[in-house]
């Protein structure tokens, strides 16, 4: 579905991609489980309100992430994650030709295995949709990235990123917890280059 020409790369790019596509799915989380929303609530407040010791996280409100649903760009879903009876948090999928991206993974939680768990949902979420060709996520802590290595995502690139200060507010705070929905990757496309693989 790639609409590049890649010539002479286009039948070693089928095979990586071929292979990638062999790896097993991240198990279910025992316990654990999403539900599709069409909408956010309140019932998301304890992974909102939660201020994490060890990272620091982005602002953000049920109103914000329903104006995500409704974005025209790219087709978003919302997810409640819960853990027995208990909303834990959400989870953002966006769907952009045949690249479905983890825009957001919001736990009540900073524990790497609460953080795992959270992202296998998504990512079985994800692979679950047949238009799906390739599953892109982020992570910018500790957590994160050691969540996605458990479930078995592969580095494709490591960006910096960097942030104007002038007021020096974030001078000694936590590693910041950023995601795709931070900037515009959530729903950015370049159509001669759709996936990241």
């Amino acid at each position: 579905s790639d609409p590049y020409p890649r010539g002479w790369k286009a039948p070693l790019r089928l095979a990586r991609s071929t292979l990638f596509s062999l790896a097993r799915l991240p198990g279910a989380p025992v316990g654990w489980t999403c539900e599709a929303v069409g909408a956010f609530d309140d019932s998301i407040r304890p992974a909102l309100d939660f201020d994490p010791a060890g990272f620091t996280t982005t602002a953000r409100s049920p109103e914000l992430l329903n104006y995500m649903l409704a974005c025209p760009g790219a087709a978003f879903s919302g997810f409640l994650i819960r853990q027995a009876d208990r909303v834990r948090g959400y989870f953002l999928l966006s769907h952009v030709a045949g690249q479905t991206r983890i825009a957001e993974v919001r736990l009540d939680s900073q524990r790497a295995d609460d953080w795992q768990a959270g992202f296998a949902l998504a990512t079985r979420q994800a692979a679950a949709d047949p238009a799906t060709c390739e599953i892109l996520a982020v992570a910018s802590t500790r957590q994160g990235v050691q969540s996605l290595r458990s479930n078995g995502y592969r580095l494709c690139r490591h960006d910096p990123v960097f942030l104007l200060d002038p007021g020096r507010r974030l001078e000694g705070v936590p590693e910041l917890n950023l995601d795709l929905l931070v900037g515009d990757e959530s729903y950015l496309h370049v159509p001669a280059y759709p996936f990241e693989t």
